[in-house]
């Protein structure tokens, strides 16, 4: 996760781990063009969401953190302030909205080359580290 997480950074859009626990895993996302000069902090979106299971699966790294990454399980820790009519507000729906869209496409790349490695017989291991956006089975 860690790895498709930094190849769909860049300067202006950040997204990264926060917290890693055994129960769950909270993903935080900043922009630094929305609002120049302002605290990074105040630009910022996280959301936790829970972790299924760890053991390992048929990488032979060792532990693979399963996270649920379903829309519905997750839990924002850190809203976005957007301004509105001259005021900070919340808005939940843009914060999933910016938040989710390239997560779900850089996952998407990922499982599309695992299922491509698996189906020709290939290894894992070395094909897995190899791709720039790794990280969906690996750990976190």
């Amino acid at each position: 996760m860690n790895e498709a997480l930094k190849s769909i950074s860049t300067q202006q859009d950040f997204w990264w781990i926060i917290k890693n626990t055994s129960q769950s895993v909270t993903v935080g996302y900043r922009n630094s063009y929305d609002h120049p000069g302002m605290d990074l902090r105040l630009s910022m979106i996280a959301f936790k969401f829970p972790k299924i299971v760890t053991y390992p699966l048929l990488s032979p790294r060792g532990m693979d953190d399963i996270v649920c990454l379903y829309p519905a399980s997750r839990v924002a820790v850190q809203k976005g302030l957007y301004w509105e009519n001259e005021e900070l507000k919340n808005d939940e729906v843009r914060d999933w909205i910016t938040f989710w869209p390239p997560i779900k496409i850089a996952l998407e790349i990922v499982l599309d080359k695992l299922y491509k490695l698996y189906s020709e017989g290939g290894s894992t291991t070395s094909s897995i580290k190899d791709s720039s956006s790794a990280g969906v089975r690996s750990k976190i």
